[in-house]
C-alpha cells in the first residue's frame, strides 16, 4: 500500500481498523510460520528455538527468525498510525500518549489458530494485553470461517455528556475501574479479515469469539512505545 492511499477508521476510541497486508503476502506468511513449526518439530537436533503457547499456538516469533519482518511491520504500522493520530484535534489519554511517542517496537509475537472443535476456542477470557500497543493482523482465513470475532469493551472510565454530569451508570463503571467488564459493557465487535490490521492500546478489554465453522489465524505483535 502506497502512502496516502491507507484508510484508517476507527469505529471506537482507541480502536483503529486498516488494511496492511497484501492477501498473497499473508498467505506466504502464514505458510512459512508452519513451514518453521515443522522443520523445528522434525528436526530437534538442530536445536531450532521454538515456543509454545498455553494454548497450543506459536509464540515468542521475535526469536524464531522472524524478528527482521516484524521490524517492518513496526515501521510501517508506526507511519499509518502517527499519520492519522497527528490529523486530529482532539485525543483521548491513549490516543496521546500514543502521539507522542517516536518509535513502536515489536517485542513479542504470536500466532493464533482457531477453528472448530478446538477445546480452547470455547474458553477465551476477556483480557487486557501486557503491551502499549498490540497490532492483530489477521493472515488466515478460510472461505467458510464464521465467528472468531473480536469484542472490545468499556474501559471503565466513566465520561460525562455535554452537561458534565456523571450518570449513576457511569459512576458504576467508574467504580469497578479495575474488574473485568460485563458482557454487556461490550461497545464494538470486529470481524477479521485476510490482510487487514486492528491496533488498539494494550489496556484495552477484549476477548476472541468462538469460531463457529471454518478456520482462521492471526499474527498478534505486542509493542513497547519509545
Amino acid at each position: 500500500l502506497k502512502k496516502g492511499q491507507i484508510l484508517v477508521e476507527e469505529p471506537v476510541k482507541g480502536v483503529y481498523v486498516f488494511p496492511f497486508l497484501e492477501e498473497e503476502f499473508c498467505a506466504r506468511l502464514w505458510e512459512e510460520i508452519h513451514h518453521y513449526e515443522k522443520t523445528a518439530t522434525k528436526h530437534p537436533k538442530w536445536c531450532l528455538p521454538l515456543f509454545v503457547r498455553h494454548d497450543g499456538n506459536i509464540g515468542d516469533l521475535q526469536v524464531c527468525g522472524f524478528k527482521t519482518i516484524l521490524k517492518v511491520f513496526a515501521d510501517a504500522s508506526e507511519v499509518i498510525l502517527q499519520q492519522y493520530l497527528n490529523a486530529r484535534d482532539s485525543m483521548d489519554e491513549d490516543r496521546d500518549e500514543i502521539d507522542k511517542q517516536k518509535h513502536i517496537n515489536f517485542y513479542h509475537a504470536f500466532l493464533t489458530r482457531n477453528y472448530v472443535g478446538r477445546e480452547s476456542n470455547a474458553t477465551f477470557k476477556m483480557h487486557r494485553d501486557k503491551s502499549d500497543l498490540t497490532l492483530n493482523i489477521c493472515i488466515h482465513a478460510s472461505h467458510s470461517f464464521e465467528g472468531s470475532t473480536v469484542g472490545f469493551y468499556h474501559r471503565n472510565k466513566a465520561e460525562t455528556g455535554g452537561s458534565g454530569r456523571v450518570t449513576g451508570k457511569q459512576q458504576e463503571q467508574e467504580q469497578r475501574s479495575d474488574e473485568t467488564p460485563q458482557d454487556d459493557d461490550r461497545i464494538y465487535t470486529y470481524v477479521h479479515k485476510v490482510g487487514f490490521a486492528v491496533a488498539h492500546s494494550g489496556k484495552s478489554w477484549h476477548r476472541t469469539d468462538p469460531i463457529t465453522n471454518g478456520t482462521r489465524g492471526s499474527l498478534i505483535a505486542w509493542a513497547e512505545l519509545n
